[in-house]
């Protein structure tokens, strides 16, 4: 699974280091998400059980925006909406995840300025009967 778009995020910071800033540095609107791809409650014929600790998880979308100036986010999972109002900067947003597509877009003025749609779905089933709690990371 990708994890790539944690590099947006650590480079907005690395940059801020560098220039001797408290603030992650942001020359381009991104928006980073990731998920399970599978419910803690997903029942699988894995031989080998559910992994250590599963039970401090949570089926959690995680998003973060990094923007030049505030937008608003939407985001859609499962077909369900919800609307943030984020800052300028990094700023992270969670959202109970649904299953099916998860789909993000970025607002400013009425005008989506970005938008795109995850190529891996929320499942509540085990489709593979192997527990995955590996994060999938996405970026737009």
């Amino acid at each position: 699974m990708p994890h790539d778009g944690f590099r947006l995020i650590q480079n907005a910071f690395v940059k801020a280091y560098k220039a001797g800033s408290s603030s992650p540095v942001i020359s381009k609107d991104n928006i980073v998400y990731w998920y399970r791809i599978q419910s803690v409650n997903a029942q699988c014929n894995d031989a080998t059980g559910r992994p250590e600790g599963y039970q401090y998880v949570s089926d959690t979308l995680f998003v973060v925006t990094l923007l030049t100036s505030p937008a608003q986010l939407v985001v859609t999972s499962g077909g369900q909406s919800s609307t943030f109002n984020v800052a300028a900067g990094a700023v992270m947003t969670k959202v109970a995840i649904r299953a099916g597509q998860q789909s993000f877009s970025l607002k400013r003025n009425g005008l989506t300025v970005l938008s795109g749609t995850s190529t891996r779905s929320f499942t509540i089933n085990c489709p593979s009967n192997v527990y995955n709690f590996n994060v999938y990371v996405g970026t737009i």
